[in-house]
């Protein structure tokens, strides 16, 4: 067909268009903030998975697939690959606070964390409501090292909204393709 050729790779199973997996394993799971914070925190620990049972299901029944790993804020790969992380979160201001954030962080060695992206949100007079949301694409190719966590930042003067009726703030993990 024009050049193109599809194999199936008698060893793995895969479904190659010329040499490219085009079959991955697919994996989505997704975690809300279950409760609402008043301080900085680094990492972020109030995460709960969107499950399909109980208050606050949400039309939502897990993981799809293995699913990420979660311990104490630090969320964990189930298998190498590209990933699509989405997130979002709500703020509430109080008063004066011009540095309100919310970041992805990522590590490589198990343990040491860097922020590698800012959301930043600020208001003098205090009363608003803020709504942050960004995603980024990392390759996973070490699954016992590579982590990522998330860290709010400055909170003098402002809330990180959570809850369990309600999605105040959330973030989802897609696997899209092998590495």
């Amino acid at each position: 067909i024009g050049g193109t050729m599809i194999t199936i790779d008698g060893g793995t199973g895969k479904v190659l268009h010329n040499g490219i997996n085009i079959t991955p394993s697919l994996m989505i799971d997704s975690f809300c903030i279950n409760a609402s914070a008043t301080s900085a925190a680094t990492p972020v620990t109030s995460w709960q998975r969107l499950t399909g049972t109980g208050t606050g299901s949400f039309l939502n029944d897990g993981a799809y697939n293995t699913g990420m790993s979660l311990s104490s804020g630090v969320f964990t790969f189930p298998q190498t690959g590209r990933y699509l992380i989405l997130w979002s979160i709500g703020f509430t201001v109080n008063g004066n606070d011009s540095g309100i954030g919310f970041n992805l962080q990522t590590c490589t060695d198990g343990s040491t964390f860097a922020s590698i992206t800012n959301l930043d949100i600020g208001d003098g007079d205090g009363g608003c409501h803020d709504h942050l949301s960004h995603q980024h694409v990392v390759n996973i190719t070490d699954t016992s090292n590579q982590k990522v966590q998330f860290a709010s930042a400055s909170m003098t003067n402002a809330t990180l909204k959570g809850g369990t009726s309600q999605v105040y703030g959330q973030c989802v993990f897609l696997r899209l393709a092998d590495n």
